[in-house]
């Protein structure tokens, strides 16, 4: 019987790792996927987060700069309608400014932001009770009388400190007449007035003959017991409207700003250039887009871009209170900023705007720092599960690499039993059972097949089968010369044979 010899299949070709560099790589790629993920997720939220935030704080922003606005000019219609009952009992006397100084001055004292009162006659009489002419803050008082024979000349002024302390008194000349007063002609020219139930009415904001700081006029007409057209005024300063605006902070970068509807400024937006006193009385009344900021200048420009007005228009009160005016998101030097902006109109007060502005990144700052805390964790994370991963892979590629080693040295025949390598990884421990074995079968099949055939075998990678071949041989017959000889001589213990028997010629 011949044996026929098969070739074992070809491993595949593809490119292998090790069992310690996979476990790594993919442990690593694992984290990194889930930083990414997490990272991703996050940022999306947080951003999203940011969003919304920015919408309601501007809108909350506007609601607190709206609440303080109305709280600033809701005294004054109250105040002009107790003059309407004073006028019409007739003890708004201009003869008797003694007693008229008695009634305002506790008035101009409770209320902080009024600075002065003013009563025009429609015979030319004029009285104005002003609060510190130099600085508006003191208590020191000043009286102007104009008499219709001194109307356009000369006033008489008088100067106190309190009702009952010394005054000064000095006649200046000057062409003050209180009916072409814009505070006398805005309430004598309306054509909607009725008389029967007057309402207050303001000027536009316009810097004060005195002192120059910006500041509004509220005014009523009324009627005297004599029948004569009575006009009284309230001046209200405008520099506590930006003390507001400066003052609440919206955000540690975001800014307010206080407008009329042509755009002027009465409330200036926080900023170091109006830390100047020069620099931040030049600044009222003006524009944004005109106080050299380019900041300022692009918000206004997307605040009337919102409202869809014109530069040159007025900003609409429709468009300012409809629905589509919501807050937004535009870009400034590559950052993205919030804005809102609101009309806000108080009860038989002024009409003013409002405008917010905040980045994006007041609050992105806490993100993208968030985001460098979760960075370091992963790269902890990362250097852990490598440690990790290495140790795992020891764990688990040490039994293996022992089978392998004992694999090769079946593979030369060695059955000789190796250390027992202990494992609790229930598979590995399986194929070290099965391997083992296998050690015992190639063992007891290795002592009825000569080695060097099953080594050739297992070198050529061949297969021992049942079977033969056809081939070309060449054989020898020879005989032993002397044999039966040499037969004789032994004796029977000696007639086992040796193996392998050399035949020589």
């Amino acid at each position: 019987m011949t044996a026929d010899f098969h070739s074992a299949p070809e491993r595949g070709r593809h490119r292998s790792v090790t069992f310690r560099t996979s476990l790594l790589r993919n442990l690593i790629v694992l984290i990194l996927a889930l930083a990414f993920a997490i990272l991703t997720v996050s940022s999306l939220g947080a951003r999203k987060a940011v969003r919304t935030l920015c919408r309601d704080l501007v809108d909350s922003g506007t609601d607190r700069v709206e609440t303080e606005l109305r709280r600033f000019f809701a005294p004054i219609p109250p105040v002009l309608h107790i003059f309407r009952d004073w006028s019409e009992s007739g003890v708004l006397d201009d003869k008797d400014p003694d007693r008229l100084n008695e009634l305002f001055a506790p008035i101009l004292n409770s209320i902080p932001q009024l600075v002065g009162l003013s009563i025009g006659y429609s015979d030319g009489s004029g009285y104005m009770l002003a609060r510190g002419l130099d600085s508006y803050r003191d208590q020191v008082f000043h009286n102007q009388i104009v008499t219709p024979q001194t109307v356009g000349k000369t006033s008489l002024w008088t100067t106190w400190g309190t009702v009952d302390g010394p005054r000064e008194q000095e006649i200046r000349e000057d062409a003050y007449d209180p009916r072409i007063r814009p505070w006398y002609r805005i309430v004598v020219d309306d054509p909607d007035e009725d008389p029967a139930n007057p309402v207050a009415h303001w000027t536009e904001p316009y810097p004060f003959f005195s002192t120059g700081a910006p500041g509004i006029t509220a005014s009523i007409r009324l009627k005297d017991n004599a029948g004569r057209t009575v006009v009284i005024s309230l001046d209200l300063l405008l520099d506590d409207v930006s003390r507001l605006s400066e003052t609440l902070e919206i955000s540690p970068n975001g800014f307010l700003v206080v407008t009329t509807s042509d755009m002027r400024t009465i409330g200036l937006p926080r900023h170091p250039e109006f830390e100047d006193p020069e620099r931040r009385r030049a600044a009222f009344l003006r524009k944004p887009a005109d106080l050299g900021i380019p900041l300022f200048a692009k918000t206004t420009a997307q605040l009337q871009t919102q409202l869809g007005m014109d530069s040159e228009k007025a900003l609409s009160v429709e468009r300012g209170m409809g629905e589509k005016n919501q807050p937004f998101r535009w870009i400034f030097e590559g950052k993205g900023w919030w804005s809102y902006v609101r009309p806000c109109v108080v009860e038989e007060g002024p009409q003013f705007w409002i405008g917010v502005a905040v980045p994006e990144d007041d609050f992105l700052g806490e993100l993208k720092e968030g985001r460098r805390y979760a960075l370091g964790f992963f790269a902890i994370a990362l250097v852990t599960a490598g440690f990790t991963s290495v140790r795992l892979a020891r764990r688990y590629s040490y039994p293996i690499q022992a089978l392998i080693q004992q694999a090769d040295r079946l593979r030369t025949l060695n059955t000789e039993q190796s250390d027992n390598h202990c494992t609790d990884i229930r598979e590995i421990a399986q194929l070290h059972d099965a391997q083992e074995r296998m050690r015992l079968a190639l063992d007891s099949f290795a002592k009825y097949v000569p080695s060097d055939v099953v080594r050739e075998l297992l070198e050529k990678g061949e297969a021992a089968v049942i079977g033969g071949r056809h081939t070309s041989m060449s054989i020898l017959f020879t005989d032993i010369e002397g044999f039966t000889t040499i037969r004789k001589r032994c004796r029977p213990t000696n007639l086992r044979p040796t193996w392998p028997i050399t035949l020589t010629r």
